[in-house]
């Protein structure tokens, strides 16, 4: 038994990625004005909002580097 399922992202994600050591989850949403960027840390239910839009023509795909300090967005 795995336990109960929670719901960690609702609404129109275009990806995410889980950083290097399980402790953060990168995501973008979209919104009217393009799309909105989040960092979580896994177990919070806070999300910080990253001071990025871009187009909503553009679907992006987040990526942590290798030590899990800088992430990048890149569109697939």
């Amino acid at each position: 038994n795995l336990g109960e399922a929670e719901v960690l992202l609702s609404g129109a994600v275009a990806d995410f990625a889980i950083s290097p050591d399980g402790s953060r989850l990168a995501y973008a949403l979209a919104a009217a004005d393009g799309w909105r960027f989040f960092v979580r840390e896994l177990g919070s239910l806070e999300s910080r909002e990253l001071n990025l839009r871009i187009p909503n023509r553009i679907v992006p795909a987040p990526a942590f580097s290798r030590d899990g300090e800088s992430l990048l967005y890149y569109n697939e």
